[in-house]
């Protein structure tokens, strides 16, 4: 296999931020920004991250 064939998964880093439009709540966020679900519903965030990462949006913002 030739190195320009080698192909890299999708991925992204995930964080908490504070969302100060929604009271100063903790939410986990991807590595752009994007808000994928409060800090107290992770397995939201991971069916988000799941979904952006297979190209299917529609995830909790």
């Amino acid at each position: 296999m030739d190195s320009h064939d080698a192909r890299v998964p999708p991925s992204t880093l995930v964080t908490v931020v504070r969302r100060t439009d929604d009271g100063g709540r903790l939410w986990f966020a991807t590595s752009w920004r994007y808000r994928l679900a409060p800090s107290s519903r992770p397995t939201d965030a991971l069916t988000a991250v799941r979904g952006l990462l297979n190209g299917e949006p529609g995830v909790i913002a």
